[in-house]
């Protein structure tokens, strides 16, 4: 299993630089609507489909029913109600990043030793 961090780094890329070279597994996820869309149709679709699910945390719930599903012309995206909303979405977020970068997962090619005769 390949463990990772996933963030977008506009806001956060001398954080990032730092758990980076802290040693731990970084990965650069832009909140961009090439990104975003598509991810989140991923988890919109599964959710639909019930081949997902959350174990119930409150306060993932709760960052779901604050966060406004927005259909746009190049895809979907969630988003808080209103700009200046106090209101938290970050974990609903986080789920879809998080949904994204599992289901893309390739695992690395195992190292092969030599077939030595």
């Amino acid at each position: 299993m390949k463990l990772e961090i996933a963030a977008d780094s506009a806001k956060w890329a001398r954080s990032l630089q730092i758990l980076a070279e802290d040693g731990l597994p970084m990965v650069e996820f832009p909140q961009s609507n090439a990104r975003m869309s598509p991810a989140t149709k991923r988890l919109r679709d599964m959710i639909n489909t019930r081949a997902v699910t959350h174990d119930g945390d409150l306060r993932l719930t709760r960052h779901i029913s604050n966060a406004v599903l927005v259909e746009a012309s190049r895809g979907s995206h969630l988003q808080k109600p209103t700009p200046t909303s106090q209101l938290k979405i970050d974990l609903a977020v986080c789920w879809v990043m998080g949904l994204d970068r599992a289901m893309n997962y390739i695992p690395d090619e195992p190292d092969l030793m030599p077939f030595i005769l």
